[in-house]
């Protein structure tokens, strides 16, 4: 694959760095899900009907264009695919659509952030197991398609992907990452955001592997700017049937085709196969990003909390803070967005 020239991040204008101070969690296999402050304090929570029987995936972003952090929530496994978003002040629901064919029933992934440039939260939606590696962008607060492209070269996949937005190039307009879902290897790919991906989805870099080419549970991803370098770095986690690895890449070294790792360390017991969900959120202010963790299936519903300033100091970090997300709900694992 031919490499893309890549600007000196010198010669940009480095936007001012968005400090997202709430998350969310979702069941894996129960129609609930949450939406918390900076300190782990739940909000609210919704209770999201049969047709959320599969459990949620969930993003939490300002997709209304007010003032105030939005909770969006995708199906799981079991029903026809549907993404609804909830206002984060009112907690009414604002948008509902549904994504892929009415036939397909594999789930789908969401991720919210600005892919756009705008100023508004846009929705990144690619379908779960039985899909192929399908990106469709909504745009907000209209949640209008503006992209839909294949963000994996294989046609023929039928794992589905799992989407991240961050910032790799400072220009302002959040980036799509795209890693292969179930039964691929960890495979991942960054598209460039802003008005290009309607027209002209432009990788920014090579596809790499982010763990060992051999596995064949793909990998879950999240994307923020965990060392305060002014871009975002790549944070991949364990897929399902795997080790609950976290490990954290450096998006100034994958600009120019160097992989630097930032950390690498296990977010629970190293000899579990549940895998391990990711988030990447600013919950103390300053100016490096923190990862979140959620328990794969059949490690309970902890989220867990791994400071920048953490991960500064050490890359086998102990989590600054552990939750159960939902008390007393004997959920098999949780999403975190």
């Amino acid at each position: 694959m031919t490499r893309l020239a890549v600007t000196p991040l010198e010669s940009r204008s480095v936007p001012a760095v968005l400090l997202p101070t709430t998350y969310a969690v979702g069941a894996d296999t129960a129609a609930v899900a949450a939406a918390f402050d900076a300190g782990g304090a739940t909000q609210f929570a919704l209770d999201l009907g049969p047709a959320f029987s599969g459990g949620a995936r969930v993003a939490r972003a300002n997709v209304g264009g007010d003032a105030t952090d939005d909770l969006v929530v995708g199906t799981g496994p079991g029903t026809s695919t549907l993404v609804r978003v909830y206002d984060g002040a009112t907690q009414q629901l604002v948008a509902e659509f549904a994504p892929f064919e009415a036939a397909f029933t594999g789930g789908v992934y969401v991720a919210a952030g600005d892919v756009s440039g705008d100023g508004v939260g846009d929705i990144v939606v690619t379908p779960d197991q039985g899909g192929g590696p399908r990106v469709k962008v909504y745009r907000g607060p209209t949640f209008a398609v503006s992209a839909d492209f294949l963000g994996i070269d294989d046609a023929n996949f039928r794992g589905g992907a799992r989407p991240a937005i961050g910032d790799f190039n400072a220009d302002g307009s959040g980036d799509v990452v795209v890693a292969a879902g179930f039964g691929g290897g960890p495979r991942v790919a960054v598209f460039s955001g802003g008005v290009s991906l309607q027209f002209f989805p432009r990788r920014l870099f090579n596809d790499f592997f982010v763990f060992e080419s051999t596995l064949r549970n793909g990998a879950f991803v999240a994307a923020g700017d965990v060392n305060a370098d002014g871009v975002a770095d790549l944070v991949a986690a364990g897929g399902p049937g795997g080790a609950p690895r976290v490990l954290v890449l450096s998006g100034n070294g994958l600009r120019v085709g160097s992989v630097v790792p930032l950390a690498n360390f296990f977010a629970g017991d190293q000899d579990s196969r549940n895998g391990v969900r990711v988030a990447v959120k600013n919950l103390d202010g300053d100016t490096r990003a923190d990862v979140l963790t959620g328990t794969g299936p059949g490690g309970g519903n902890l989220v867990r909390v791994y400071t920048g300033v953490q991960l500064a100091v050490t890359a086998s970090p102990n989590p600054s803070r552990e939750s159960v997300a939902f008390p007393g709900l004997l959920t098999d694992g949780v999403f975190v967005g």
